[in-house]
């Protein structure tokens, strides 16, 4: 256990080590900045209390000014502030917590905390491991900057101007009737926000009519979400979600 829980700091460590060769981008800021922008922009209501809560939290870390906008508003691009913060990232200033039930329970160096009256062990990362951290050989190869999110939007225009208000059209239309596809639309005339919901039902044939086909149908599926991953993780970034 401890030893891949080192390599996965080792590998934390190659990354940011990229990170520090490679000058800051600004692209990566601007879509900060616009994803920043567009849920403070559409933020749904919150319960009052929960809202007060996070106005509290907030008066912590920002001015009066910023208050309701700190966490969503990336004012300026700041190379140099960007540098001076990774620079702080460095296995001399670290802690490692590992939460585990694997541990020598006869040990003399248990300690009792006093609330809980949970064990735990107080260790010294050896100076070798601190010191290939500090400066690591190499990168490993897969390791990279993130690619550009072609999905963040820019156009907000709502496209549902031209349908009165008082329109009692509240069944969805049948917009696509083909063979293997239907596809049906209910526009929305109520909230006003370039928000959308998609419903799919995909029907395979035979899916289920056997144990064996259920298991190939499953596998298939997770199969699918494995290959999109990568792509639906961008598009969580900007709040859409998908569940499957």
């Amino acid at each position: 256990m401890l030893l891949q829980l080192f390599e996965v700091i080792t590998a934390v460590y190659q990354y940011i080590n990229l990170l520090k060769q490679s000058e800051p981008q600004e692209w990566i800021f601007k879509e900060l900045q616009d994803i920043g922008y567009m849920e403070f922009r559409f933020a749904e209501e919150q319960p009052p209390d929960d809202y007060v809560v996070d106005l509290a939290e907030n008066m912590l870390f920002y001015s009066e000014k910023h208050i309701i906008s700190g966490e969503y508003i990336y004012e300026g691009w700041e190379p140099e502030l960007v540098k001076h913060v990774l620079s702080f990232f460095h296995p001399d200033n670290m802690r490692v917590d590992i939460l585990s039930r694997s541990f020598d329970k006869q040990s003399q160096a248990i300690r009792c905390e006093p609330w809980f009256g949970s064990q735990y062990i107080e260790e010294d990362i050896p100076p070798s491991l601190i010191e290939s951290w500090r400066n690591p050989v190499e990168i490993d190869g897969n390791f990279h900057l993130p690619r550009k999110n072609e999905y963040i939007p820019g156009d907000f225009s709502l496209r549902n101007a031209s349908i009165p208000k008082s329109s009692n059209d509240d069944n969805p239309r049948c917009i696509v009737d083909e063979p293997f596809i239907k596809l049906w639309h209910k526009m929305d005339i109520t909230f006003n926000v370039p928000r959308a919901n998609a419903y799919f039902l995909i029907s395979v044939k035979d899916g289920c009519s056997s144990l064996r086909n259920s298991v190939l149908t499953d596998l298939f599926a997770n199969l699918l979400k494995d290959e999109l991953n990568e792509v639906l993780y961008q598009v969580g970034i900007i709040e859409f979600v998908s569940t499957a």
